[in-house]
């Protein structure tokens, strides 16, 4: 490991980005799935983010900005009946795992999603 870095488990963060990518034609899919988890989300008294993102340049892409108000809240989230439904579909239409980094600056190229 390189002076100055240090390894972060994604499990034990309460700010991040979850990234994302859907097989081609599971878009509409995704979103419905991904749409449903969101509106669970906001409902959970842990949390205070949860906002949708799609990139400008590949529709296949998408991006979670999630945040907790600690870390037993962002555990509570992963048990949460919406978020086990979710994974169900993930599971169907991703075209690879997805993956979680701290922060919360998301990138230019992706767009928000309304909430609807």
């Amino acid at each position: 490991m390189q002076e100055g870095f240090e390894l972060i488990d994604p499990s034990q963060l309460t700010e991040f980005l979850v990234f994302i990518t859907v097989k081609h034609g599971q878009e509409a899919a995704f979103l419905r799935a991904a749409a449903a988890n969101r509106a669970g989300s906001i409902k959970e008294p842990g949390n205070l983010r949860f906002e949708m993102y799609q990139s400008a340049e590949r529709p296949q892409d998408f991006l979670f900005a999630e945040k907790y108000k600690s870390l037993d809240a962002a555990t509570a989230h992963r048990q949460t009946p919406h978020f086990l439904e979710f994974l169900k579909v993930l599971e169907t239409v991703q075209a690879f795992p997805r993956r979680r980094e701290p922060g919360d600056a998301v990138p230019h190229n992706y767009k928000p999603i309304p909430h609807t």
